[in-house]
């Protein structure tokens, strides 16, 4: 009764009674789930306890998945960034074949039409028939387990050719180590007019 945040926070707003509990309490940082009952409506009760304590387990994990959710969401924007800041083009593809990402080098090599381009699906393909052969080859060895290569992509007007390596990469963290791992492939475009940096 002579608690200040009980009368000069919680009486004020019309409320008289909380049932609630802890979410999750890591490093002095924690969650917890409260429910207000104003003075008009009957105090909770044990079958209102009960219901709580039955639903608190989906709650933490409900939070639990957010914040993870978040992490990741927080780790692929920063890899975002990074491979947005790279000279080379870098174009992904998961394990069937889908465009994961392309990076604004990748863009604006394909955007030049001057030997690549990208497909509104997001995949890479060369504009000499013989390079375009050669980069889907090299994608087959990566999908059948190999270590791919390197293809040259020819351009207009005598410049040097476009240079692709197609590599695989694991989409996973191989935590589960019972199951064979996800591969990707990946181009990483290289553009000998560029001068480096």
């Amino acid at each position: 009764q002579r608690g200040i945040f009980f009368n000069e926070f919680f009486r004020p707003l019309g409320l008289d009674e909380c049932l609630g509990g802890t979410l999750a309490s890591t490093k002095g940082r924690f969650a917890i789930v409260g429910l207000q009952r104003p003075r008009d409506r009957k105090p909770f009760d044990d079958d209102d306890i009960a219901r709580l304590e039955a639903l608190m387990p989906h709650l933490a994990r409900a939070l639990q998945l957010r914040r993870s959710f978040l992490e990741l969401e927080g780790a692929a924007g920063a890899m975002s960034e990074m491979c947005d800041r790279l000279a080379a083009g870098v174009v992904a593809l998961d394990e069937y074949g889908r465009s994961l990402f392309v990076n604004a080098a990748a863009r604006r090599i394909a955007d030049a039409g001057d030997g690549l381009s990208i497909g509104r699906g997001g995949r890479l393909s060369a504009l000499s028939r013989a390079a375009n052969n050669q980069l889907a080859e090299l994608e087959n060895d990566v999908r059948s387990g190999g270590a791919g290569g390197v293809a040259r992509a020819a351009r207009a007007a005598g410049r040097p050719p476009y240079g692709v390596m197609v590599a695989p990469f694991f989409l996973d963290h191989g935590v589960d180590t019972t199951r064979s791992r996800p591969r990707g492939v990946m181009f990483i475009i290289h553009d000998p007019l560029l001068k480096a940096q």
